[in-house]
């Protein structure tokens, strides 16, 4: 097992404590994870670097980020969603432990489907996961070695990135979550507002009608003595002064709403 030299330890505690400093920098949940993976990728020196998240609706793993020395490749990748029970990040999400693959082609673990998807060669990886507590909320991974294999130095600095990162990730993904909800019920309530004004400004000629025949007729049966005749006159026209009270109400709701928005 290979140890850390110390100036290879002060080298990844400065490191460590840059990128601490600067998550807060980010707000969106994409905005860390671009920052986060550029740090995997120059760090642990690979081709690429993702952070895997797990959509626990769906029980499937995506890459909402990723970091490739080709552009093209990190572009496919966040298009792709697989299992959360395939790929070496299945396996690393059920141990809860990190896994170093030497050889994709010797690798039972290995889901193949995710290079074929994306046009890539992954000859060699490592995920290590990503915990808040004791729940996973993803798995970080490098792929491609530039220089010699992973070992066990490679692990320290990519679990103790993953230890950092993982609640910065899980308060952007909630605060995403909660914005997209509040964009959601603002545009439902801008649509019920647009159908109440709508029905509003509809009612008001058929009212006017109503409201209109009823004077005529009031003028017709002042003379008639017919009294079950003026009771239902009289019941028509309470039932449409109730349409009419409604209606103003509305549209003092409406103008109320326009100047607060103003």
């Amino acid at each position: 097992m290979a140890t850390s030299k110390p100036e290879n330890i002060d080298r990844l505690t400065k490191a460590l404590f840059r990128i601490s400093k600067a998550l807060h920098q980010f707000r969106t949940l994409n905005q860390r994870l671009e920052f986060i993976t550029k740090e995997v990728q120059e760090l642990i020196n690979v081709e690429g670097a993702s952070v895997i998240l797990l959509n626990q609706e769906k029980n499937e793993f995506f890459f909402p980020v990723t970091a490739y020395d080709d552009t093209e490749t990190s572009r496919k990748m966040r298009e792709i969603r697989f299992p959360a029970t395939k790929g070496v990040a299945g396996h690393v999400y059920k141990t809860g432990k990190p896994l170093i693959v030497p050889d994709t082609s010797e690798s039972e673990f290995f889901f193949k489907k995710v290079d074929q998807q994306a046009r890539y060669k992954t000859s060699n990886m490592l995920d290590v996961p990503i915990q808040i507590q004791d729940r996973m909320i993803g798995v970080l991974c490098a792929v491609n070695k530039k220089k010699g294999i992973f070992d066990q130095r490679d692990i320290e600095i990519a679990s103790a990135i993953a230890n950092i990162v993982a609640l910065p990730i899980e308060n952007a993904r909630i605060n995403d979550q909660l914005k997209s909800s509040y964009q959601e019920v603002k545009s439902l309530n801008q649509a019920k507002d647009r159908v109440i004004h709508h029905l509003s400004h509809e009612l008001k000629t058929p009212v006017s009608v109503l409201d209109a025949s009823l004077e005529l007729l009031k003028r017709r049966l002042s003379d008639h003595q017919n009294q079950s005749i003026q009771k239902i006159f009289n019941r028509a026209e309470r039932n449409l002064n109730r349409i009419l009270e409604m209606q103003y109400r509305v549209e003092d709701i409406m103008r109320q709403k326009n100047t607060i928005s103003v």
